[in-house]
């Protein structure tokens, strides 16, 4: 390994920050423990979708178990063919796949664009065929795709826009939200996302009767039990008491170096470690048919005014590295398309040689960095056959890292530690 030249530090940033409000949470597990989880919507979960509609400027807001759910009951409510195909880009989580298969629909993997690593609207022309009934644009990271000329491709092609927004619920492109301009879009509430009530996801729409079919899908859905909401509730306590910068820099971070040390790559194998069934060329689906309780609702509408102020920290810290990391040879970041305001969720970085450098790098930088949890999808086995050639996504994929730029880094500190990383990566490429 190349010697940076700099001293190593301890990790100081974690990778990501799981928010856990001390109320909110308080607040929940009050909730929980009062009684049985009600086996249909109530007016906290109609309320929540208003909210969550209206913000992104919809008619139509339905509420569901998960992003998952929420996916699975858009195809559904299409009344596809069983022959017909959903154009998605191959940058991505493998359990979309896995999804699409699991509702009798055929995958159409193609390459994302070099700069954003979203959907490429020229590989969705090329994938065009009578079979193409759906295209699924990513919102990846936070960050608008191109959504305008897919739009045009896929109105040309004939077949439906479902937005996947799951990751950018506050993301504008063209003045307009994210998740607005197909004919369906979905987001995720999970722990893991920037609006958390627990497990948790919704579709919108402004289709009268798609939302009247959606909502007979809706009430289909069995109620969450206590238990699995239980368990996602201790999730997020966990993760919030182990990405909180003062435990973080206590005791997990000198953990993670100890266990790098001990084994090199350990963190970075962990992260790239989906569950093995969605590696598989299908999956029962029936298991994520879950609806959405007030509870949930509840924590969701205490979230919500939290979005803004967190999503400005993050844009204020991912433009500190934009200008830290210009111009290092082989250093790439995602880029915000033109017309554009990327919430910053997660912060790609691409270098080259990423496994031999990553460890000094993370070393004398400082930063919690990792690979992270979207692979090219066209190297999976069990997705292959349906799959073509994908060279940007396989470089993104063997090359990229998540740098931190969560709220927790004040702006005003972020700035030195952004310059230090760049004048590490200078010193290793």
């Amino acid at each position: 390994m190349k010697d940076t030249g700099f001293p190593d530090r301890p990790l100081e940033m974690a990778r990501g920050r799981i928010e856990a409000d001390p109320r909110a949470m308080l607040n929940t597990a009050v909730d929980l423990l009062r009684g049985p989880i009600p086996g249909s919507p109530g007016t906290d979960v109609e309320t929540f979708e208003r909210a969550i509609a209206n913000r992104v400027g919809r008619r139509h807001g339905v509420a569901v178990g998960s992003g998952k759910a929420a996916l699975i009951l858009a195809l559904k409510a299409l009344r596809l063919p069983p022959d017909s195909e959903v154009v998605l880009p191959a940058f991505l989580v493998p359990e979309v796949v896995a999804v699409i298969l699991g509702t009798g629909l055929r995958p159409r993997i193609v390459d994302v664009d070099p700069r954003t690593f979203n959907l490429d609207p020229a590989a969705v022309a090329a994938a065009a065929r009578p079979t193409v009934r759906v295209v699924l644009p990513v919102h990846l990271f936070g960050t608008p795709c191109d959504i305008a000329a897919i739009q045009e491709v896929s109105r040309q092609c004939g077949a439906v826009v479902i937005e996947d927004a799951a990751q950018a619920l506050g993301a504008e492109i063209g003045g307009r939200a994210a998740g607005s301009f197909g004919r369906m879009s979905y987001f995720s509430f999970g722990v893991f996302k920037n609006l958390n009530t627990l497990l948790g996801g919704m579709i919108l729409t402004d289709d009268d009767d798609l939302a009247r079919d959606l909502r007979v899908l809706q009430r289909a859905l069995r109620p969450p039990n206590r238990r699995e909401l239980a368990e996602a509730w201790m999730h997020w306590l966990a993760l919030g008491a182990a990405t909180h910068p003062v435990t973080f820099r206590g005791i997990v971070g000198p953990v993670v170096s100890a266990m790098e040390r001990l084994s090199a790559g350990w963190s970075r194998r962990a992260a790239l470690k989906p569950p093995a069934e969605y590696r598989t060329p299908s999956i029962d689906v029936s298991k994520f048919m879950v609806g959405f309780s007030d509870v949930q609702a509840r924590l969701g509408l205490t979230m919500l005014p939290r979005l803004d102020p967190a999503a400005a920290v993050r844009v204020r810290n991912a433009d500190s590295l934009d200008r830290s990391l210009a111009g290092i040879p082989g250093v790439a970041t995602q880029a915000v398309p033109a017309g554009g305001r990327s919430i910053r969720w997660n912060y790609p970085m691409l270098i080259p040689d990423r496994d031999r450098v990553l460890p000094d790098v993370r070393r004398a930088s400082g930063f919690d960095l990792a690979p992270g949890y979207t692979p090219d999808l066209s190297a999976i086995p069990a997705f292959r056959e349906y799959s073509c050639p994908c060279p940007v996504a396989a470089r993104a994929d063997a090359t990229h890292v998540y740098v931190p730029v969560h709220p927790d880094l004040a702006p005003g500190t972020f700035e030195a530690a952004a310059d230090r990383l760049a004048n590490v990566l200078r010193a290793v490429t």
